[in-house]
Protein backbone atom coordinates (compact mmCIF):
# COMPACT_ATOMS: atom_id res chain seq x y z
CA UNK A 1 0.00 0.00 0.00
CA UNK A 2 0.94 3.89 -0.12
CA UNK A 3 1.75 4.22 3.66
CA UNK A 4 3.49 1.25 3.54
CA UNK A 5 6.01 3.12 0.60
CA UNK A 6 6.08 5.86 2.30
CA UNK A 7 7.34 4.00 5.52
CA UNK A 8 10.25 2.22 3.68
CA UNK A 9 11.19 5.30 2.06
CA UNK A 10 11.13 7.22 5.19
CA UNK A 11 13.05 4.58 6.60
CA UNK A 12 15.93 4.61 3.92
CA UNK A 13 15.74 8.71 3.86
CA UNK A 14 17.00 8.81 7.69
CA UNK A 15 19.57 6.14 6.87
CA UNK A 16 21.25 8.25 3.68
CA UNK A 17 20.71 11.25 6.76
CA UNK A 18 22.34 9.63 9.22
CA UNK A 19 25.31 8.61 6.71
CA UNK A 20 25.60 11.63 5.92
CA UNK A 21 25.72 12.75 9.08
CA UNK A 22 28.59 11.03 10.71
CA UNK A 23 30.81 11.04 7.49
CA UNK A 24 30.17 15.06 8.03
CA UNK A 25 31.42 14.57 11.69
CA UNK A 26 34.32 12.75 10.24
CA UNK A 27 35.45 14.54 7.60
CA UNK A 28 34.66 18.32 8.79
CA UNK A 29 37.14 18.84 10.93
CA UNK A 30 39.80 17.82 7.95
CA UNK A 31 37.96 20.76 6.20
CA UNK A 32 37.94 23.03 8.22
CA UNK A 33 41.51 23.19 9.61
CA UNK A 34 42.64 22.40 5.47
CA UNK A 35 43.80 26.00 5.35
CA UNK A 36 45.15 25.92 8.63
CA UNK A 37 47.30 22.57 7.98
CA UNK A 38 49.27 24.57 5.31
CA UNK A 39 50.14 27.50 7.09
CA UNK A 40 51.31 25.72 9.79
CA UNK A 41 54.62 23.73 11.01
CA UNK A 42 55.21 20.45 9.37
CA UNK A 43 54.58 18.32 12.53
CA UNK A 44 51.04 19.93 12.20
CA UNK A 45 50.78 18.89 8.67
CA UNK A 46 51.52 15.53 9.08
CA UNK A 47 48.59 15.04 12.11
CA UNK A 48 46.24 16.83 9.59
CA UNK A 49 47.34 13.77 6.94
CA UNK A 50 46.97 11.59 9.88
CA UNK A 51 43.43 12.60 10.07
CA UNK A 52 42.73 12.89 6.76
CA UNK A 53 43.63 9.03 5.77
CA UNK A 54 41.83 7.59 9.44
CA UNK A 55 38.81 9.95 8.38
CA UNK A 56 38.68 8.25 4.99
CA UNK A 57 39.13 4.85 6.59
CA UNK A 58 36.83 5.54 9.07
CA UNK A 59 33.82 6.70 6.60
CA UNK A 60 33.74 2.89 5.25
CA UNK A 61 35.39 0.56 2.53
CA UNK A 62 33.99 2.76 -0.50
CA UNK A 63 35.83 6.02 0.62
CA UNK A 64 39.40 3.42 1.50
CA UNK A 65 38.89 2.20 -1.85
CA UNK A 66 38.58 5.24 -3.74
CA UNK A 67 41.68 6.63 -1.56
CA UNK A 68 43.62 3.59 -2.88
CA UNK A 69 42.21 4.33 -6.32
CA UNK A 70 43.42 7.88 -6.46
CA UNK A 71 46.70 7.26 -5.09
CA UNK A 72 47.54 4.83 -8.23
CA UNK A 73 46.45 7.98 -10.65
CA UNK A 74 49.87 10.13 -10.10
CA UNK A 75 48.17 11.65 -13.52
CA UNK A 76 45.34 12.61 -11.62
CA UNK A 77 45.71 13.59 -8.47
CA UNK A 78 48.95 15.56 -6.54
CA UNK A 79 52.21 13.81 -5.75
CA UNK A 80 51.54 14.18 -2.18
CA UNK A 81 48.03 12.84 -1.82
CA UNK A 82 49.17 9.73 -4.14
CA UNK A 83 52.16 8.96 -1.61
CA UNK A 84 50.11 9.68 1.53
CA UNK A 85 46.91 7.67 -0.04
CA UNK A 86 49.66 4.42 -0.84
CA UNK A 87 49.37 4.12 3.11
CA UNK A 88 45.78 2.87 2.75
CA UNK A 89 47.04 0.04 0.27
CA UNK A 90 50.06 -1.08 2.60
CA UNK A 91 47.70 -1.64 5.44
CA UNK A 92 44.47 -3.24 3.43
CA UNK A 93 43.87 -6.94 4.79
CA UNK A 94 43.45 -9.53 2.58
Amino acid sequence: TDDALLVEYGSSAWRVVRTLAAWLGLVGPVALWAPLAYLAPRWLRDRWWRHLLWATEACGPTATKLAQWSATRRDVFPAGWCDRAATLQNRATR
